[in-house]
């Protein structure tokens, strides 16, 4: 209702939830609407690697509907990560990213866009930079 009311258009929109059954719900009612399921990542065992994988966050976003993926900018993110969610036609966006070096690496890998709470600063780092 709150979105109704806003008077807002879809594309100025975006719905972001950890809770993978709120981002399902939200595109059933409001498929219009942009909804990206947001993770983080734990080491699972010694030998386990990350978790969730690749493949189960493709799992989770095919399952759920959603857009694309809003996770935090882990450093076990690399360009077949990226690939993968491209592959399968989603959106990549990273949070919270503070330092000019992780954005730069970000932006490298073709984030779609960083959460940060110094976005005036971190602009003004990133626009010195190549790229």
């Amino acid at each position: 209702d709150a979105i109704a009311a806003s008077g807002l258009a879809p594309e100025q929109l975006a719905i972001i939830a950890f809770d993978a059954e709120v981002i399902a719900a939200a595109k059933r009612r409001m498929p219009e609407v942009r909804a990206f399921w947001l993770t983080d990542f734990e080491r699972r065992g010694g030998i386990g690697g990350w978790r969730p994988t690749l493949e189960q966050i493709l799992a989770t976003l095919e399952r759920i509907g959603a857009d694309g993926l809003d996770c935090r900018a882990h450093a076990s993110i690399d360009e077949a990560f990226v690939k993968g969610l491209r592959d399968a036609g989603h959106a990549f966006h990273v949070w919270t990213v503070d330092d000019p070096a992780v954005a730069l690496r970000f932006r490298a890998l073709g984030v779609d866009s960083i959460t940060t709470n110094r976005p005036a600063w971190l602009r003004a780092q990133l626009e010195g930079t190549a790229g």
